[in-house]
């Protein structure tokens, strides 16, 4: 299995202890030197999209805050929508692994996880178009990632700072560790509710 795997930020926000986004990150840049896997940094998802699809995964997981998933009816690419935007959906699986106890797990008001158990994806049935969509709810805060490269088959790995959604403590650690570590950082815009109207790309 060939896996993408997308790391926001925005995952530790609410925590009182400010040196675990720190920690988690230097365990990531060591795990993905060990394995020989690329890490790459972005301000924001919709810069991710593009390697995405360049890397077309046979797996996406997405350790984040939010789901950013909506279905096939949704007409702008934002952050909280790139997850259908992926062209190879239909034929991949998504992994969406979160904190969340009380939200519907989107940011932009249009989650197919709204109303609904997190679980539960039936009403929506081919509208996700997704090939598998796994909802994985923990209170999990400090990753092996050296196992989850392995387990999973990470090939490339992008670290995404969402400076709209992510707290001010978490930006600080983010953007040291990039100039710590040398991790190619592409500069984006940083305010991420601006979208671009466009349909998500046909599924073959």
């Amino acid at each position: 299995m060939k896996t993408f795997f997308s790391i926001d930020i925005d995952y530790w926000n609410r925590l009182s202890d400010h040196g675990l986004v720190a920690k988690n990150l230097k365990k990531l840049s060591e795990a993905c030197e060990k394995h020989n896997v690329k890490i790459t940094a972005v301000t924001n998802h919709q810069q991710m999209l593009p390697l995405v699809n360049e890397f077309q995964p046979d797996q996406l997981i997405n350790i984040d805050d939010h789901s950013d998933l909506a279905d096939n009816t949704v007409e702008k690419l934002e952050c909280g929508t790139w997850i259908s935007y992926v062209k190879n959906r239909n034929k991949s699986k998504y992994k969406w692994i979160h904190r969340c106890v009380s939200e519907d797990g989107c940011c932009n008001g249009g989650s197919v996880f709204k109303g609904l158990k997190r679980v539960n994806f039936k009403p929506y049935g081919n509208k996700i178009e997704w090939a598998k969509v796994v909802n994985e709810q923990t209170d999990k805060v400090d990753f092996d990632f050296d196992k989850i490269i392995n387990k999973e088959g990470v090939r490339e790995v992008c670290v995404c700072m969402s400076p709209s959604y992510s707290d001010e403590h978490i930006r600080k650690s983010f953007r040291k560790w990039v100039k710590d570590h040398n991790v190619p950082f592409k500069k984006g815009r940083k305010r991420e509710n601006n979208f671009r109207r466009i349909s998500p790309p046909k599924v073959k």
